[in-house]
């Protein structure tokens, strides 16, 4: 058996706290979160199930051996360099955001320790 993964590393945006003040056209961001696992695919892939004298599964066997492939593929995935690549490409991100909001004339305040960590 192989087990083959897509996995989308990256931050959830709606968490982000913003305090829009429209007197002073000022934007505050608050709370920017951890990165987190936004989206995993998994496949597997069977050798010769018809012809193997392990051809014996049943539905629940499939059900099971799928579950504990995810589970692998996301222990292997929490271990791995993709969460420190993500945090390493926080402040690309805060940058494209403080951009996008002081090309329309805004303020934008980052607040918080949103940038630490």
């Amino acid at each position: 058996m192989r087990v083959k993964a897509k996995v989308s590393i990256g931050y959830d945006l709606d968490k982000v706290e913003f305090v829009i003040d429209d007197a002073t056209k000022t934007i505050r961001m608050k709370n920017f979160p951890e990165p987190e696992m936004l989206y995993v695919e998994h496949d597997l892939d069977y050798y010769d199930l018809q012809e193997s004298m392990f051809n014996e599964f049943s539905a629940d066997d499939l059900t099971n051996i799928n579950a504990r492939a995810k589970e692998y593929a996301t222990t292997l995935i929490e271990k791995g360099p993709l969460f420190q690549k993500a945090k390493e490409q926080k402040g690309e991100i805060i940058s494209l955001l403080s951009d996008m909001w002081q090309q329309t004339g805004w303020t934008f305040v980052i607040e918080d320790s949103i940038l630490q960590g």
